[in-house]
């Protein structure tokens, strides 16, 4: 039931979900950010996940670049939207599907060449049980694109959200109740370093603002894969 109301919650927020940010904000932020991981990845070629995955503002860049992408939610809203925007955009290989990390990614072992996961990780009920199962699903070698807020995610959305009532007020009450743990967690640097390491992953590249840390890693080279 639980994990139920809280996929309802995000279902509500899907319909709004990326108004706090201008379309031009956002698309330059999805750009910078995809450009940075295209630099190290191979372009236009492979598998890539999107993990936790929303609207499809990540899946949609990727794809554009030449790649193919699965772009996985455990929001029918999200997933929805998501699907709606496809439609309008053909020739994109792109798909979705419905996951909860929390429960596996349903996906074979190195069956992606890359990963990305945007503002999703703080969400985990383990994170580093989600980084161990992002490293089995990835090729030696692959990489993982993640951002995670730098401040509280319940604070800064907070502060930028519209208010109102009715369903939507009730829904982001039944959210900071049902998700409190996970929400408005945050992690340093030296926090994700250690857990992607310890779940196979090499650091290689990363950057912070005020608001993100953003942090390229490698899946480390392993015998027979």
């Amino acid at each position: 039931l639980r994990a139920s109301l809280h996929a309802a919650t995000w279902d509500v927020r899907s319909r709004t979900w990326g108004n706090w940010f201008s379309a031009g904000e956002r698309e330059r932020t999805v750009t910078d950010d995809i450009d940075w991981f295209v630099n190290r990845a191979d372009p236009g070629r492979g598998r890539v996940l999107d993990i936790g995955c929303g609207t499809g503002d990540y899946s949609f860049e990727v794809a554009s670049r030449g790649f193919s992408v699965v772009g996985c939610d455990f929001s029918g809203g999200m997933l929805g939207r998501a699907r709606a925007r496809l439609a309008q955009a053909p020739g994109l290989a792109c798909t979705f599907r419905r996951a909860d990390f929390n429960n596996g990614l349903r996906a074979k072992d190195g069956s992606f060449d890359h990963a990305v996961c945007i503002w999703a990780l703080q969400h985990a009920r383990e994170p580093g049980a989600v980084l161990v199962e992002v490293a089995r699903v990835l090729k030696s070698g692959g990489l993982l694109l993640l951002v995670t807020p730098a401040t509280p995610w319940q604070k800064s959305y907070a502060g930028r959200r519209r208010r109102g009532g009715g369903p939507r007020r009730f829904a982001r009450r039944a959210l900071r109740r049902l998700g409190r743990e996970t929400s408005g967690r945050r992690f340093t640097a030296s926090e994700l370093y250690t857990l992607l390491g310890e779940a196979g992953f090499e650091v290689v590249d990363q950057r912070a603002t005020r608001r993100y840390t953003e942090i390229l890693a490698q899946r480390q080279v392993t015998a027979g894969w």
